[in-house]
């Protein structure tokens, strides 16, 4: 693994190459577990390169799906993760914590004025725009200085690495459906309680696949990839704990 991280930038290697990785992890075992079986490596070098061309294509379709999933979720959210855990109206973190959140970017951003109550904020039409204004200097803050705030880096690519992996899983699912009809076709005289009984080695790709299937299928779901966005919003905002005024160049 690391031979082969050290030749991207940490938050590719995180955010698109491991995605593309998992989703691909089926397709190499396969290719390597039949070159070990019938030990014969020269045949198997084709799916192995196979696997190796489905792994490069998810790393860039990965990003790109889960970009287009990433607009339809804030646009069902009703506004983007950062953004919703600084309204009032929102419960996710307790209203005093809220308060000293919001009087924070008031005391330290030029030309902020953020609500500090729920009464404020609805009589405030351009209350989204300010939060979205708070956090994105919150946001280039922590990315500038991320020796000091490492949670906030760790995860913004947990959340990258969900959202890619859920991008690229349509892709992922069709292929793994290909490689169940191939095991259905290759093995011949199929019984189903030879499969539960013995499957090893007859049955032991099917059986493997069947169960990643329900693992990839189960885990990799919008509501996994919401649950790590609201993570990150929090850690982010959560700074502001660890900041002092001294810390900030910026003078009211």
């Amino acid at each position: 693994m690391e031979s082969v991280k050290k030749y991207f930038d940490d938050f590719v290697f995180a955010a698109r190459v491991m995605p593309a990785m998992t989703a691909g992890l089926p397709l190499l075992i396969i290719a390597v577990y039949n070159g070990i079986v019938a030990n014969s490596w020269s045949e198997e070098s084709t799916s192995f390169a196979l696997a190796i061309i489905f792994i490069a294509f998810s790393s860039y379709i990965a990003r790109e799906w889960g970009k287009n999933y990433e607009g339809k979720m804030f646009e069902e959210l009703g506004g983007m993760p950062t953004t919703i855990i600084l309204r009032f109206s929102d419960n996710k973190i307790d209203g005093i914590s809220k308060v000293k959140y919001h009087q924070w970017f008031n005391n330290n951003l030029v030309g902020v004025s953020l609500p500090v109550s729920l009464t404020e904020e609805m009589a405030d039409s351009t209350s989204d725009k300010k939060y979205i204004s708070a956090m994105t200097f919150l946001r280039t803050y922590a990315n500038s200085n991320r020796d000091k705030f490492p949670r906030v880096y760790q995860e913004l690519k947990k959340y990258n690495f969900w959202r890619n992996l859920y991008g690229c899983k349509v892709l992922a699912t069709v292929s793994y459906a290909i490689l169940l009809l191939r095991e259905f076709v290759v093995i011949d005289s199929f019984s189903l309680k030879e499969m539960l009984i013995v499957p090893f080695p007859k049955y032991i790709i099917l059986v493997g696949l069947l169960i990643w299937i329900c693992l990839f299928c189960s885990i990799v779901t919008k509501k996994t990839v919401k649950r790590n966005a609201f993570d990150y919003a929090k850690t982010l905002l959560e700074i502001i704990e660890n900041l002092s005024q001294e810390e900030i160049t910026i003078e009211k």
